[in-house]
C-alpha cells in the first residue's frame, strides 16, 4: 500500500471507529484552523481533537502544533501513522554490531536491541510529554489493523569498553534511539479518555469503547 493510501485509511479507519463510539459528532479536516503556514489533517470529535501525525512535520510546526492544544488547553490526541519508514523506524539491524562486539550497546539483551527504533522529533515530543505514543497500525500480512500505545525507552550507550582519558565520551541517553515496549492493540469502536484530575500532564488518547 503507498503512503498516500495508508494516510487515507488511517483518516477513514478513525472517522469510523469513533462515529461507532459514543461521540454525537465527528467530522475531519484538513485545513490551517490553528495554524496559517502548514497543513495538517484532524478529526473533531464534541469537544475534543484527533490530530494525524501522517507525515513529516519539518522544522518546528509540530512542536508548534503540539503546545497551541496545550496552550489552549485543547483535548487532543495524537495518532502517528506506524508504517515502519518514516515513523517507528527498526534501528536493530544497524545497531547489533554494538551489542554483538561489546561495543556501546554491549550491556542489552539480542531481544531488546531487536526492539531499538530510530524516533523522528514528532514520536520524540510525544513519548516525552504523553509518555505513551499512539500509532494508527495498518493491515499487513503480519499485523492487524488497529491502534496500538508505545513506550519509549531512551538507550544508554555504555562506552567502557573504551580506554579511559580524556577521549572517552561519556556515558550518556541517545535523543533518536529508544527501546520500545508495545501494548495492547485496540480495534473499535473508540472513545476519547480524558486525563484525569490525578494525571493532569497526560494527553489524552482513544482507548477502546467500553
Amino acid at each position: 500500500m503507498t503512503k498516500k493510501k495508508q494516510r487515507q485509511r488511517m483518516k477513514e479507519y478513525l472517522v469510523e471507529g469513533l462515529r461507532a463510539g459514543s461521540a454525537s459528532k465527528v467530522e475531519h479536516h484538513t485545513n490551517n484552523q490553528f495554524f496559517q503556514d502548514f497543513e495538517y489533517t484532524l478529526i473533531e470529535v464534541d469537544d475534543s481533537y484527533v490530530f494525524l501525525v501522517d507525515q513529516e512535520f519539518t522544522g518546528n510546526k509540530f512542536e508548534r502544533l503540539f503546545l497551541r492544544t496545550r496552550g489552549d488547553r485543547l483535548n487532543a490526541a495524537f495518532i502517528v501513522l506506524k508504517d515502519g519508514k518514516t515513523f517507528f523506524r527498526s534501528a536493530a539491524q544497524k545497531n547489533q554490531f554494538k551489542r554483538r562486539y561489546n561495543l556501546s550497546l554491549k550491556e542489552y539483551s539480542p531481544e531488546e536491541i531487536q526492539r531499538l527504533m530510530t524516533l523522528r522529533p514528532e514520536e520524540v515530543l510525544l513519548s516525552e510529554r504523553n509518555r505513551v505514543v499512539q500509532y494508527y497500525q495498518p493491515e499487513s500480512e503480519r499485523l492487524q489493523e488497529g491502534l496500538v500505545n508505545v513506550r519509549f525507552t531512551p538507550a544508554q550507550y555504555d562506552y567502557s569498553h573504551l580506554p579511559a582519558g580524556r577521549f572517552r565520551p561519556s556515558n550518556r541517553e541517545s535523543t533518536k534511539r529508544f527501546i520500545c515496549n508495545l501494548g495492547e492493540l485496540f480495534q473499535g469502536p473508540f472513545n476519547i479518555q480524558k486525563p484525569t484530575e490525578r494525571d493532569l500532564t497526560l494527553a489524552s488518547f482513544l482507548v477502546s469503547a467500553a
